[in-house]
């Protein structure tokens, strides 16, 4: 347990050196286990500890969390990976600038969801962290050459959500994001997207501030006016619209005179 707290210190602002010292207490515990010291040997928190500091690495360590989870998938000797080893590998990929990000972002979902199914691996259940992170990586691609890809990423990872979890207001929220990064501004299809998202979102009401922010960013005056029926240029806060468009958000206010604060 020690050793989890010093490690999960260094994943939290992780550089090359910290790393390294991460890769190195995992070493030295895998060491420990072999010589049978029980009480040194790592857990599953160490191995997502690790997972964490490529993730937050400031290098594309991307590459290195999908190697660690390619040995706790296939190596006897080493840990199960959970639900938490699978959505941090997608989340390094959404948090890297390398070429390709949300393609792989889906690949390594696609491998969990596979697992998963195969009732001989015992795999994890993918869950809305896990879905959420993959669009993200497609809501922060700036790639030109990736655009296209990244859209359809968006919209199968979309239809696999149905399958396994239900929405929230951050998976709105970063859908309008992934709009309005992926899609130009005067392109008529973009508008009919956006409508189509915020018209879901408010009918199972989750509309959070991030998503109304979202909404600003993405959508035409026009757009805009018609959804909220306020002017795009208004600081409008969730608390002012209809209490049944945020009502399944679990961090809402629930005071409609509350003062301004910031909710997500």
């Amino acid at each position: 347990a020690v050793y989890n707290v010093v490690m999960n210190c260094y994943a939290c602002h992780s550089d090359k050196k910290t790393v390294q010292r991460l890769e190195a207490i995992l070493r030295f515990l895998e060491v420990m286990e072999k010589t049978g010291n029980s009480h040194l040997k790592p857990n599953i928190i160490s191995f997502n500890t690790v997972l964490k500091g490529y993730a937050n690495a400031k290098e594309n360590l991307s590459h290195k969390a999908e190697q660690l989870l390619d040995r706790m998938e296939n190596e006897k000797a080493v840990v199960d990976p959970d639900v938490i080893s699978y959505t941090t590998v997608i989340s390094a990929y959404g948090r890297s600038t390398a070429p390709g990000k949300a393609k792989n972002a889906k690949r390594v979902l696609d491998r969990m969801v596979q697992r998963y199914k195969d009732e001989t691996t015992h795999a994890p259940k993918p869950n809305i962290y896990s879905f959420n992170a993959c669009l993200n990586a497609c809501a922060f691609t700036f790639n030109r050459a990736d655009k296209i890809d990244a859209f359809v990423v968006v919209m199968d990872t979309l239809i696999l959500i149905q399958q396994f979890a239900k929405p929230d207001h951050t998976t709105y929220g970063t859908v309008l994001k992934a709009w309005r990064n992926l899609i130009p501004k005067h392109d008529d299809r973009r508008q009919a997207v956006v409508i189509s998202c915020f018209r879901q979102c408010r009918k199972e009401g989750l509309v959070g501030q991030n998503v109304l922010r979202e909404l600003q960013l993405a959508a035409s005056p026009e757009v805009y006016r018609q959804l909220v029926d306020r002017e795009i240029s208004d600081d409008i806060k969730v608390t002012l619209l209809p209490s049944r468009w945020s009502r399944n958000v679990k961090d809402r206010i629930n005071t409609r005179n509350a003062p301004e604060q910031k909710q997500f």
